[in-house]
């Protein structure tokens, strides 16, 4: 194979997954990581690529993925995870807890992650009802 078509190919090639518990990203500087998925906090779209948003020994790294956010749900969904934005997918252990009013998520970094109007349902559901624990230990919502 072509060097140059290789290059391009792990550039553009997604790499979720193999494993069960973690998977390969690359990072911002062009490396690659090891990253565990109970590390990911949300996912954000970036065009035709995703941004992933990690936190691992209180240190906040940025991966891209090099697929849609759609492409990618079906994979973090494996493993926990929430589509509350046409263009964002939560880690739900990750979130602080929910401001109805303004429909948004802030998540234990202080990021604020839209709620848009088809998910409201359920994220209402989750964190007012069920009141499921956040990885701060304080309870969503409240």
């Amino acid at each position: 194979m072509e060097a140059s078509l290789l290059i391009r190919k792990l550039i553009t090639e997604p790499a979720l997954p193999p494993c069960k518990d973690r998977c390969k990203l690359k990072n911002l500087e062009g490396g690659w990581d090891v990253v565990k998925f109970s590390d990911m906090y949300y996912a954000t779209a970036a065009g035709t690529n995703t941004i992933i948003k990690v936190y691992k020994n209180l240190q906040s790294k940025r991966y891209l993925y090099g697929a849609n956010i759609g492409e990618l749900i079906f994979d973090l969904a494996k493993h926990g995870f929430v589509r509350v934005h046409e263009s964002h997918v939560i880690n739900p252990i990750c979130v602080a807890s929910y401001k109805n009013e303004v429909f948004k998520l802030v998540m234990t970094d202080g990021e604020l992650i839209p709620v848009s109007k088809p998910y409201r349902m359920l994220i209402n559901n989750l964190y007012h009802e069920i009141k499921v624990p956040s990885r701060s230990g304080k309870l969503p919502g409240v």
